[in-house]
């Protein structure tokens, strides 16, 4: 059909077509996700079971809602997935992150489960190998996943030298999902439908670290509700961690280590808005929530005069577009887990370059800077 076409037009129908395609192939994140253990390598043991089995079932899962995730054109992201293990293999730790490395993986994602010598032993964690860069952002997104979807000891982010996290080329983050040798732990990882939660909460981590709405690929949008990102920031406009959001009157969560929280399933139209914070000025903002969309609404808050911060400034708020083992927790557990092993061509290619950039994020709604 291009061939067809006049010559200056077939040029102009050939560089949309190359510019769509070279688009559509840089929206799909590459996503490398590292069971870990396996093979002769059976990683912590207790309550009958073997991390190997649990971490690779679902890590299993979260690669298929990934791949769900990709083919769903109703919402979330589009996603390629690799594992440096399917099956019941042993694979290296060097091996792990030099295959990521090989295949320049945007994000590497480690599941491992902890053990210990006692039972009393308990709770998630979730480790990068610093607090700099992108890796530290995804590590405390998926730990805030798996609290809420758990509900188990909250043991905190955390910073180790893993060889997984020093030795991979691109930010990553390596999560202990509860300790196999703790009964009430051991349930969570003994259950397939717990493991498909643990693997949904990893997702959304994924979802929002790249600014996408959470969404639960085969969901249907409700026409009658819409979302709202709150960003609390102090009189310096540096992120606001605890601050108590509330929704025409009733309290509905609090600011994370970033400042922000998303509320989901909001019913559309007019909101009153309301944030307190201990030694700031209460503030609120009346806003519109808009079907299917994600509003964003950033509150800065001015300190009061007793509290002995910054002098106060505006406040208000305003609308915007193996050997893998952990070191003793603050309980003195050690945790981690235990292992034996006619235009100006140059305007015209600008503007059909944006185009394709704006038809190439079809399933992205991007709703704060990260």
């Amino acid at each position: 059909m291009i061939a067809n076409l006049p010559s200056a037009a077939r040029k102009l129908a050939a560089l949309t077509l190359a510019l769509l395609l070279w688009t559509g192939q840089a929206q799909a994140e590459r996503i490398v996700i590292d069971p870990g253990h396996g093979g002769t390598d059976p990683g912590g043991t207790g309550t009958g079971m073997q991390e190997k089995d649990v971490v690779l079932d679902t890590s299993l899962r979260f690669r298929d809602l990934l791949e769900a995730d990709t083919a769903d054109t109703q919402g979330g992201g589009s996603w390629q997935v690799s594992l440096t293990r399917d099956t019941d293999v042993f694979v290296s730790l060097a091996a792990r992150s030099a295959y990521a490395n090989s295949i320049n993986a945007d994000r590497f994602m480690s599941i491992h489960a902890n053990a210990f010598g006692t039972a009393s032993a308990n709770g998630t964690e979730t480790f990068s190998a610093s607090e700099g860069g992108q890796s530290a952002p995804l590590r405390n997104l998926v730990q805030e996943e798996m609290i809420a979807a758990w509900g188990l000891t909250n043991r905190g982010n955390k910073t180790a030298g893993f060889s997984v996290l020093v030795n991979t080329a691109m930010p990553a983050v390596l999560h202990e999902l509860a300790f196999i040798t703790n009964p009430t732990d051991a349930a969570k990882l003994a259950s397939p439908a717990e493991r498909q939660h643990a693997a949904v909460a990893h997702m959304r981590a994924l979802q929002r670290h790249f600014g996408i709405v959470p969404y639960l690929p085969g969901a249907q949008p409700d026409p009658e509700s819409g979302s709202l990102l709150v960003v609390v920031l102090d009189p310096a406009s540096l992120a606001l961690a605890n601050a108590v959001v509330s929704i025409d009157g009733d309290q509905v969560g609090q600011s994370d280590d970033s400042g922000e929280l998303l509320i989901e399933a909001l019913s559309t139209g007019e909101h009153l808005v309301a944030v307190h914070a201990s030694n700031f000025e209460d503030a609120e903002q009346v806003t519109d929530v808009v079907a299917n969309e994600v509003g964003n609404l950033v509150f800065t808050l001015s300190a009061t005069p007793e509290s002995g911060n910054e002098p106060p400034g505006n406040s208000g708020a305003c609308d915007s577009p193996s050997p893998e083992c952990s070191p003793p927790g603050d309980d003195g557990v050690g945790g981690g887990c235990s292992s034996a092993g006619g235009t100006s061509s140059t305007g015209l290619t600008l503007l059909l370059l944006a185009i394709c950039l704006c038809v190439s994020r079809r399933k992205r709604l991007a709703f704060a800077a990260r």
